[in-house]
């Protein structure tokens, strides 16, 4: 993975974006097929019994043995008697009261926490990625832009706007890079945007040198945003190790988008 300033190598990507909060192509650029929504996993705890967080008071006892999984939203919809849905919004799934620390606790105790906006997880970054290698013709060639926001990133070429990708509201520095470099399940090593491979910034932007399909992880979403051909689409709904659903171009990704729940 190699910093590069050639930002005309995006400009196909900025033009087939539109200033629109909320729709799919202020993030991901119109002109495919297909689009899906991959949602980030959701990270829940609960003490061991009969010990239960219902009542626990932080800096209070030291709580006993804490039991911890990922959970897709559809198991977070199940445990609240919610409905999951391609345009569910994370914050609607959770119902009832908060505790003081704004954590929600379901009828099992689990307790759920908010999501980290903008952040697919490392594991899940490498099984999307093993995923969109099967449909490009160029998995060792193309881009991987990473929002200039996150902190302690630099850029090697100095600071003028004309060696950022520009897209509506945010700034990205750009990566030479294949799609099959983030394939590995050891690429938080390699990429010289993180800081920490055991908490690594997920790339904002991915694509490959062939155009083929485009992904991106706006610092503002709780999901990733994949458009390509109809058949990456149906793999990626299919999928055994990520939960996506495909949604419409014309898609309302903000909380009015969620007229279920």
């Amino acid at each position: 993975m190699r910093w590069t300033g050639e930002v005309k190598r995006g400009r196909w990507y900025r033009e087939r974006l539109i200033e629109s909060w909320g729709s799919i192509h202020f993030v991901i650029p119109s002109g495919f097929d297909a689009y899906a929504r991959v949602f980030h996993p959701a990270e829940r705890d609960r003490l061991a019994a009969p010990e239960t967080w219902r009542g626990w008071v932080p800096g209070g006892t030291h709580p006993g043995e804490i039991e911890r999984e990922w959970v897709s939203w559809a198991t977070v919809a199940t445990a609240f008697g919610t409905t999951m849905h391609p345009l569910a919004q994370f914050d609607r799934l959770r119902v009832g009261e908060p505790d003081r620390n704004d954590h929600f606790l379901d009828a099992q105790d689990w307790r759920y926490a908010e999501l980290r906006q903008g952040h697919l997880d490392a594991v899940s970054v490498t099984a999307l990625a093993q995923h969109l290698g099967r449909h490009t013709g160029t998995p060792h060639a193309g881009i991987i832009a990473v929002w200039e926001g996150w902190g302690g990133m630099f850029q090697p070429g100095g600071s003028e706007e004309g060696t950022l990708l520009e897209t509506p509201w945010r700034r990205h520095l750009m990566f030479e890079a294949g799609v099959s470099e983030l394939a590995a399940a050891g690429w938080p090593e390699s990429a010289p945007w993180v800081r920490h491979a055991w908490d690594a910034e997920s790339p904002s932007i991915i694509w490959p040198e062939d155009l083929a399909w485009a992904s991106a992880t706006e610092v503002d979403f709780d999901s990733t945003i994949v458009a390509g051909s109809r058949a990456l689409i149906d793999e990626l709904v299919d999928s055994s190790t990520l939960e996506a659903l495909e949604i419409d171009s014309t898609a309302d990704l903000t909380v009015n988008g969620d007229h279920l729940n």
